[in-house]
């Protein structure tokens, strides 16, 4: 299948205000939401990686509660099994966590990965197994120093594009798997699975999400092209575990949607995020800081030109993880990087360049 490609995110551009023209409203007119708070984020901290050359990077980065940050770096020959790198805080130091050799599989590649409290790394896998000649999906779970503790068979034509641990010890996987649903006729297409691990990473349970996203039908126009090609509401999603002990698995749509689950597989609720304007679409990553709150950062586009990909601003909305209300919107200042890592109460941490091109933990904060 073939998988569609992010973006690269751009910062940059001036905003402008307008001011618009005082209207009366009747006294039976609905009250108007509070304005959101706007506010601009800029460098606070550099911290150059001295441990590693300064190499491109692949998909999303995250981070640990010591700072520690997990990234991937390009690796033209094979981008998706490049593996996971952790860059301690001082960026002195390095940990490789590679996907293990798995009996009956090969060309084993990284589609996702999470990070939990102890240290430990789930590896979303797919490869090829040559016996059942089929494309199967793994998640291996390596201790904090690299070793492997435990791998678990997702299932054939199943890709795990979003993996995410529970405090608790339980582990969500969610991605697309390949099923003939209009008949045996009709081809395979590409459909949303999401389930539950146990503690020993036995499937526990299977959840169906309710407005989750479908393939179109036979008759549809567009039926043909999407028989090969993975769905990038389900590819370009993220996955989050929060300090709450729920995880947070969002979708990449224009409006992004975040399903909250619980470790026992209870949909606790759908967020629906209000992106921060009109003219801005959502990125790929979400990240839970403490307070209950979520970050999600959008490319805002000059209005008008959203098809051309015109880049106006990188702007960081944060978001009530109870009501999924839009509390503050950031604007992130052109001296940081456009990789969001983490959010904290204490600011936000970023990935960016140093004046010589060197790779930089960046912390921000609000002014």
């Amino acid at each position: 299948m073939i998988r569609p490609i992010p973006s690269c995110i751009l910062a940059g551009l001036l905003l402008v205000w307008l001011p618009k023209p005082c209207v009366a409203q009747s006294s039976s007119a609905p009250a108007k939401s509070p304005p959101v708070t706007q506010l601009t984020l800029r460098l606070e901290d550099t911290v150059p990686v001295t441990a590693v050359p300064a190499a491109p990077l692949e998909g999303l980065a995250r981070c640990d509660g010591d700072g520690n940050v997990y990234l991937r770096f390009d690796q033209p020959a094979d981008p998706m099994g490049a593996p996971i790198v952790r860059i301690s805080a001082d960026g002195e130091g390095v940990k490789v966590f590679s996907p293990p050799p798995i009996a009956n599989l090969q060309g084993a590649e990284i589609d996702s990965f999470s990070v939990s409290p102890d240290g430990s790394v789930d590896l979303g896998l797919w490869g090829w197994d040559p016996q059942a000649k089929k494309g199967v999906g793994y998640i291996a779970t390596l201790k904090d120093d690299g070793s492997l503790d435990h791998t678990t068979k997702v299932g054939a034509y199943m890709e795990p594009d979003q993996v995410a641990g529970f405090s608790s010890g339980q582990t969500l996987v969610s991605g697309t798997r390949d099923a003939r649903i209009y008949g045996k006729d009709q081809p395979a297409v590409s459909v949303p699975f999401t389930e539950i691990l146990d503690f020993a990473g036995n499937p526990a349970k299977t959840l169906t999400l309710p407005g989750d996203f479908q393939p179109a039908k036979p008759g549809d126009k567009d039926f043909k092209a999407q028989v090969y090609q993975e769905p990038a509401e389900i590819t370009l999603g993220d996955a989050e575990s929060g300090s709450d002990g729920n995880v947070y698995l969002m979708r990449h749509t224009g409006k992004p949607t975040v399903y909250v689950i619980s470790p026992d597989g209870a949909l606790l609720r759908t967020l629906h995020l209000a992106p921060p304007s009109p003219s801005a679409s959502a990125g790929f990553t979400i990240r839970y800081g403490d307070g209950g709150r979520l970050a999600l950062a959008f490319a805002e586009f000059v209005p008008g030109l959203q098809k051309a990909k015109v880049f106006k601003d990188m702007i960081i909305s944060v978001y009530d993880a109870q009501t999924g209300e839009r509390m503050v919107d950031y604007l992130v200042s052109p001296e940081l990087g456009g990789d969001l890592v983490c959010y904290t109460s204490r600011g936000f941490t970023f990935l960016g360049r140093t004046p010589q091109h060197q790779l930089a933990i960046q912390r921000a904060s609000a002014y």
